[in-house]
């Protein structure tokens, strides 16, 4: 294909011929106006699809929905039952787990081989 462009522009050259000018002219303005006429086309397309695009996202974008966690919110204690009164019975003690006695532990028992002491205050 070049081959053929070169040798054409070389007779054309020698002989000075107006026919082939004038017909590469007309080849290059034909070309330039269906550019241009796609172009347009193009950019009319794009307005639109644009416009298209920003209506149909501005109903569906919003704030996510607000939902609620399993359980019981953080903070709020349990409601004790009407025969259920407030002492010290039904408050969380430790348990020993060597001697099952209440209000201390396996490291605090006095039956244990390697009981940590308690601090003396002097």
């Amino acid at each position: 294909m070049l081959g053929l462009i070169k040798q054409a522009n070389q007779i054309a050259c020698k002989s000075c011929d107006e026919l082939f000018i004038s017909l590469l002219e007309t080849y290059i303005n034909n070309k330039n106006k269906e550019a241009l006429e796609f172009e347009q086309l193009n950019q009319n397309v794009d307005q639109t699809d644009s416009s298209k695009i920003d209506q149909e996202n501005v109903n569906k974008i919003g704030n996510p929905l607000i939902r609620c966690p399993k359980g019981r919110p953080a903070g709020t204690a349990r409601f004790k039952g009407p025969l259920e009164t407030s002492n010290a019975d039904n408050r969380t003690q430790n348990k020993c787990g060597l001697c099952n006695n209440v209000r201390h532990n396996r490291a605090m028992c006095s039956s244990n081989p390697g009981q940590k002491k308690r601090r003396q205050e002097v």
